[in-house]
């Protein structure tokens, strides 16, 4: 991921220790953007990245997915963040993709959540 987008949302991973495990922890000057990417394991940033390159290609006019707090709309210009059914936040879609491919390989790398 480029200095530009960690600079532009205050983007750091981290390895946190407790109790001898490791817990890879995402933080981000944008509290839902937080939320969302703590809440998603390896599988499911895949799905999300399948989905994300269809809508930048074309093959879907967009793509929608959540977790418990966090609702995030994806078509080929932005992603919307919703709370409460209410835009919170929006961002350029190829940025949103960088973070969430960032993200991906952080957790992929050693060591891993749990150990």
């Amino acid at each position: 991921m480029n200095q530009d987008l960690i600079k532009k949302y205050g983007i750091h991973f981290k390895n946190k220790v407790t109790n001898y495990k490791t817990d890879k922890v995402p933080h981000t000057d944008i509290p839902d953007l937080t939320i969302l990417l703590y809440g998603l394991g390896v599988s499911e940033l895949n799905e999300d990245l399948l989905h994300i390159n269809a809508v930048l290609n074309g093959l879907e006019e967009e793509y929608e997915t959540q977790n418990e707090m966090v609702l995030i709309d994806v078509n080929k210009e932005e992603v919307c963040f919703y709370s409460d059914e209410s835009t919170v936040f929006h961002m350029p879609t190829i940025e949103f993709k960088q973070i969430v491919e960032a993200w991906r390989d952080f957790i992929l790398t050693p060591p891993f959540n749990g150990e």
